[in-house]
C-alpha cells in the first residue's frame, strides 16, 4: 500500500501531462471535525518512504501514508485511490 500511495503522489507531483491544483488528498488528521483532512495536492512538499509531508499556513506537516483515505481528482470526480 504504501508504496502505491507513494507512486501516485509522486506522479501528481511530477508528471508534466498532469495538472497539480486538480487532486486532493484525503486523510486522518485527529483534532478537527470529522478526524478528517483534505488539502489540494499543490500543498505537497516532500513525498519519501512512508510519509508526504504538506504546509498549510506556513506550517510544514508530516503525514504518515497509512492515515491517507482517499485521493481524487476534483475535475473528474474519479477517485484513484480509495483506502478498503
Amino acid at each position: 500500500m504504501p508504496s502505491e500511495i507513494r507512486s501516485l503522489l509522486n506522479k501528481i507531483k511530477w508528471d508534466p501531462q498532469l495538472k497539480r491544483k486538480d487532486f486532493l488528498v484525503t486523510f486522518i488528521h485527529r483534532g478537527i471535525p470529522r478526524n478528517r483532512k483534505t488539502i489540494e495536492s499543490k500543498q505537497l512538499r516532500d513525498i519519501t518512504q512512508n510519509f508526504f509531508s504538506y504546509k498549510d499556513n506556513g506550517n510544514i506537516t508530516h503525514i504518515p501514508f497509512h492515515r491517507i483515505i482517499e485521493i481524487k481528482n476534483k475535475e473528474t470526480n474519479e477517485i484513484i485511490y480509495l483506502k478498503k
